[in-house]
């Protein structure tokens, strides 16, 4: 069975992504976003769940630190998931693994 890595920030990002919830359980499927109040709710029966760190623009200095983290995480689940397919709706969360993806020639689709 292919494994489907989903991933999008949090917000409109996200609910474009779960407009193909139905996809989720014919893959081996995994959700990565970022950890808010919005994004703990989801009922995602069908796709293990990673949360990432809510970078906003607020504070220059917590962004920076908090995307320089997310690449970390990102490195980190992408080894252990190891997906076929990386489907993505966009934002910041997202790009880190987009990068690794293309680095090991796996398919990425944006949306």
């Amino acid at each position: 069975m292919k494994r489907v890595l989903f991933i999008s920030s949090s917000g409109g990002h996200l609910a474009e992504l779960l407009q193909m919830k139905e996809l989720f359980k014919y893959y081996q499927s995994y959700l990565v976003t970022e950890r808010d109040s919005s994004t703990k709710k989801i009922n995602c029966n069908d796709a293990k769940r990673y949360f990432l760190l809510l970078a906003r623009r607020e504070n220059i200095f917590f962004f920076i630190l908090k995307n320089l983290v997310n690449i970390v995480l990102s490195a980190y689940l992408f080894l252990r998931i190891i997906p076929d397919v990386v489907v993505s709706t966009g934002a910041n969360t997202a790009v880190p693994i987009c990068y690794i993806a293309k680095a090991f020639g796996k398919k990425k689709l944006f949306l």
